[in-house]
C-alpha cells in the first residue's frame, strides 16, 4: 500500500504515529562481534556510493570522509536557504545461537549518496538457513539499480519518482532472491527471506521516503520525541484472513526464544513465518506473504531531526521513546550514537541465552558553517 503523510503543522514535531491516508497501490514492474562503518558526510560527490562489503571477520568494512567543517543540528529547511548535509553512522553486532556455534551475522546496512543533501539507507535483516544470503542479494540489487532509478542532486525529487523506484528495488530484490538455486537446484529463499526497510532523504525538499516489509523499523525523532515510525509486518488479524485464503492457517508458538504468531501450512508448523510481508520466503508466499513494501511518501522532516533504522534485534531491547530521547543528544555524533544504541540493545539481552543481530543506521541532516 502507498501512503501519503499529511503536513505537519508549524511547531508540531510528532510524540504520536502520523496516520496516512491509504492511496491506490501502485504495482511496480517487475563478522566481528562489532562491525562498525561511517559515512560522515553524505553528498560530496554526486553518484557516489557508501557500500558495504563484507570481511574475512565478517566486519563491515569501514569508510569515511573527515568533514572539515563544524556542523549543527539542523532546525526547519529552510526555503529557500542552504541545503543540508547528512551524516550517517552504522553499526552492526553479529547475535549469538546456542545450538549454532559460529553463527554469522544475516543483518546488512546500506548507504548510497545520491549527490548533495540526498541519500538512501536501508536495513535489511535475513532469516532461515540463507538469510545470509537472502539480506546480502537485496543491498547488492539496491547498490546497483538505486544509483540509476533516483536522480542524483540538485536535479529535483519528486515523491512519486521516490515511491516509484523504491518499489522497483523492491520488486528486483524479490525476483533475484527467489531465483537462486542452491546445491540440489531448489530454491535458496524456498524457507528463507530477509526484511527490507529503506528511506530516501531528501535535504533540498525536506522531506523523506520510506518503504518497508518486514520488521526492521524506522524511526523518525524530532526534538527527543517520535514524529514518524513504521508499522511492523506481524500476522496480524488482516494477514491471517489473507493466510487462510490461500490455504494456510496462524499458529503462536516460540521459535529461537521468540513466541509469536507464524504462517504455517495447514496441519504443520512450518514455515513458521512471523511476519506477513517479507523479501523471499516462496513458501510463505504461496500462503499468502506478500513481498509487495508499504509505502510512506511525504513524510517532512522534523526540526532538529534524528532517522534511526534498526533490525528487530535493537527494537526488542529498546523502546521507541528512549531511542527517540537518545537521539536528541546533539554531543553525540550518528557514529556514536548508533554505537550506543546498538550497545546498550546488547546489554539487555541475557548472555546466556540467544541474542539476535543488532544493527542500526542513524542520521542527522546538518548545515555547514562558517568557523
Amino acid at each position: 500500500s502507498v501512503h501519503v503523510a499529511p503536513p505537519m503543522q508549524a511547531g508540531f514535531y510528532g510524540g504520536s504515529l502520523q496516520v496516512a491516508p491509504k492511496l491506490e497501490v501502485l504495482r511496480p514492474p517487475l563478522e566481528a562481534m562489532s562491525s562498525r562503518s561511517t559515512v560522515a558526510s553524505v553528498g560530496s560527490s554526486q553518484g557516489s556510493e557508501a557500500s558495504l562489503a563484507p570481511e574475512k571477520s565478517r566486519s563491515l568494512s569501514a569508510q569515511s570522509e573527515d568533514l572539515m567543517v563544524a556542523r549543527r543540528p539542523m532546525a526547519a529547511l529552510p526555503k529557500p536557504g542552504p541545503i543540508p548535509s547528512l551524516e550517517v553512522g552504522m553499526v552492526s553486532h553479529v547475535g549469538q545461537k546456542l545450538d549454532k556455534p559460529g553463527w554469522q551475522n544475516q543483518d546488512t546496512p546500506l548507504t548510497i549518496a545520491l549527490g548533495e543533501g540526498r541519500v538512501l539507507v536501508a536495513v535489511f535483516d535475513g532469516h532461515g538457513s540463507q538469510g545470509t544470503f537472502a539480506s546480502t542479494r537485496a543491498r547488492e540489487v539496491f547498490q546497483r539499480f538505486a544509483p540509476s532509478l533516483l536522480p542524483h542532486a540538485p536535479q529535483p525529487l519528486h515523491q512519486s519518482q521516490a515511491g516509484q523506484a523504491l518499489q522497483q528495488l523492491f520488486a528486483i530484490a524479490h525476483q533475484e532472491i527467489s531465483k537462486e538455486p542452491d546445491l540440489r537446484g531448489l530454491p535458496m529463499a524456498m524457507f528463507s527471506g530477509t526484511t527490507a526497510t529503506a528511506a530516501i532523504i531528501d535535504g533540498l525538499s525536506g522531506q523523506v521516503a520510506v518503504a518497508h516489509v518486514g520488521d526492521s523499523s524506522l524511526l523518525l525523532a524530532g526534538r527527543g520525541m517520535q514524529a514518524f515510525r513504521t508499522k511492523d509486518h506481524v500476522v496480524d488479524a488482516e494477514a491471517e484472513k489473507r493466510i487462510v485464503a490461500h490455504g494456510g492457517q496462524v499458529q503462536t508458538f516460540e521459535c529461537s526464544g521468540i513466541t509469536a504468531r507464524r504462517v504455517c501450512q495447514l496441519g504443520q508448523r512450518f514455515p513458521g513465518l512471523s511476519m506477513s510481508r517479507s523479501l523471499g520466503d516462496l513458501k510463505a508466499q504461496e500462503l499468502g506473504v506478500s513481498w509487495q513494501p508499504e509505502v510512506t511518501l511525504g513524510i517532512p522532516l522534523p526540526e532538529d531531526a534524528c532517522l534511526i533504522v534498526a533490525s528487530d534485534g535493537l527494537w526488542e531491547k529498546v523502546a521507541m521513546a528512549e531511542a527517540a530521547l537518545t537521539s536528541s543528544n546533539s554531543e553525540l555524533s550518528c557514529q556514536e550514537l548508533a554505537d550506543k544504541l546498538v550497545t546498550l540493545s546488547r546489554s539487555r539481552w541475557p548472555t546466556t541465552g540467544n541474542i539476535d543481530d543488532i544493527t542500526a543506521v542513524v542520521l542527522r541532516p546538518f548545515v555547514k558553517v562558517t568557523v
